[in-house]
């Protein structure tokens, strides 16, 4: 299609339609330079962070069995020759973080704090362009949580909605699909990935905890959701810990 355009430039500015080719030349920058939005949105300690890890190959969010996600965290794919650590402030601000700094504002943000940013080189193939969302577990501060969620859900092109397998689906879990469904009547279709997480290994779609997560999920959403199971990853013989297998995602 770029090839398309460039070849019949010369066609479209004879057009009369005086909006055709501005339109045409946004379309050819889009094509060129994609962009699209993910939002991970669950309950806190679903695995949100660690899933994200695993998605882009990298140990960068912290991640572990207490809640570790306080702020909304923006992951920039493809945007930088090197990894970039940034908070971004109220006061419209941006000062650079040290990976220290980041890890510790991210498990206890201060006030003035609007949200994290990373900068990320790409490293893998198909994902320049990429922006991911990470947002804090939702569940005791459900008013606050879901403020947070309807700035990003409506300009997302899919949410991704870890439940962890153990835990099932909750209360939690049942308002935050319930926002979901809120904004897709509002702004039109959202895309959902349900991702049963942390699954003992040969756990297929006809296991029963599954199919009952999933039956919840497209009871509240009234659509089919795709379904992804992510197996929980067991840590080495020496002990150290193993990202998750998320290829599928």
């Amino acid at each position: 299609l770029c090839k398309v355009l460039d070849d019949n430039w010369s066609v479209l500015e004879q057009s009369k339609d005086g909006h055709l080719v501005p339109a045409m030349r946004l379309l050819a920058n889009h094509l060129e330079n994609p962009r699209s939005f993910v939002t991970f949105a669950g309950e806190t300690s679903s695995g949100k962070s660690t899933l994200i890890n695993s998605f882009l190959g990298r140990r960068l969010l912290p991640a572990g069995a207490r809640p570790t996600t306080g702020t909304v965290t923006w992951l920039e794919y493809g945007v930088a020759k090197e990894l970039r650590l940034l908070a971004v402030n109220r006061d419209a601000t941006v000062e650079q973080l040290s990976m220290e700094q980041f890890v510790a504002l991210s498990e206890r943000p201060d006030k003035g704090l609007l949200r994290l940013k990373a900068e990320m080189p790409e490293t893998r193939s198909g994902f320049r362009g990429l922006n991911v969302f990470d947002t804090p577990g939702f569940n005791a501060i459900i008013s606050e949580h879901a403020e947070v969620l309807k700035e990003f859900l409506p300009e997302s092109d899919v949410v991704v909605f870890p439940v962890s397998y153990k835990v099932g689906f909750g209360a939690s879990d049942r308002q935050l699909m319930e926002l979901v469904c809120d904004v897709r009547k509002q702004f039109g279709a959202l895309p959902a990935l349900l991702v049963v997480n942390r699954t003992p290994d040969g756990v297929t779609e006809s296991d029963k905890r599954v199919a009952e997560i999933r039956l919840n999920a497209e009871d509240i959403l009234h659509d089919k959701v795709r379904l992804i199971i992510v197996n929980s990853a067991m840590p080495t013989p020496e002990g150290d810990s193993v990202l998750p297998e998320t290829e599928e995602l």
